[in-house]
């Protein structure tokens, strides 16, 4: 919580728990109310990659990065949510 990103960021953590169905990992900003999907995943994950989130097209701000998992019988979990400012991708030339 509190980093600065840009790019496509490796999204790490655990999302694991007894009779596990799968996780989601969402956004949205401060101030909003309906978070959008990113990515979900069916496979218990300890420790390690959860998936890649590509900022390069979001306007440069405050953003909430939520990780929400699902049993097998559709029960959430509570949220584990994490604050980041995207930041401007550093410009790059496109190789020839």
């Amino acid at each position: 919580s509190g980093q600065e990103v840009n790019g496509v960021v490796e999204v790490l953590g655990t999302a694991s728990i007894p009779n596990f169905g799968f996780y989601k990992i969402e956004l949205k900003r401060p101030d909003e109310l309906t978070w959008l999907t990113l990515q979900a995943g069916n496979r218990a994950v300890q420790g390690g990659k959860l998936g890649d989130w590509d900022t390069r097209r979001l306007t440069p701000g405050e953003y909430q990065l939520g990780l929400v998992v699902v049993d097998n019988q559709a029960r959430l979990s509570p949220p584990c949510v994490v604050q980041v400012r995207v930041t401007l991708s550093p410009f790059t030339t496109p190789e020839q």
